[in-house]
C-alpha cells in the first residue's frame, strides 16, 4: 500500500501539486500488552469482567480506559470495532481489550 501511495504522490508532485502529504491508516492493536486483544464477539463479553474501552472522544488517540463492565449496549452478536459498553463508572465505549475473565 506504501507503493501505491509513493506513485500517486510521484504523479501529483509532476503535475504540480505543491505539498502532497501521505497518511497512512494506523497500526493495529499491539498483543504484546497485558490482556487479551479482542472484544468483537459480545459472547466474549459479561457482567462483571474487567475490560479496556476506547471512548468515543478519544477514537482518535486511541486512549484506552480501564473498568468493570456494568451493561452491555451492543445487541448484535459481534461488532468490527469492538461490543460497546457501560463500565461500572458510567463510562461508555468500545471494548479494545478483555483485562480478566
Amino acid at each position: 500500500m506504501t507503493d501505491d501511495c509513493e506513485s500517486v504522490a510521484a504523479v501529483l508532485r509532476e503535475a504540480g501539486a505543491g505539498n502532497v502529504k501521505i497518511v497512512l491508516p494506523a497500526a493495529p492493536a499491539d498483543p504484546s500488552r497485558t490482556g487479551e486483544p479482542g472484544g468483537t464477539l459480545r459472547a466474549h463479553i459479561r457482567r462483571g469482567l474487567r475490560v479496556a474501552i476506547v471512548q468515543k472522544a478519544d477514537q482518535e488517540t486511541g486512549a484506552l480506559t480501564e473498568g468493570v463492565v456494568r451493561d452491555i449496549l451492543t445487541s448484535s452478536p459481534e461488532h468490527p470495532r469492538g461490543i460497546k459498553v457501560r463500565l461500572e463508572s458510567g463510562e461508555v465505549g468500545r471494548v479494545r481489550r478483555i483485562l480478566s475473565r
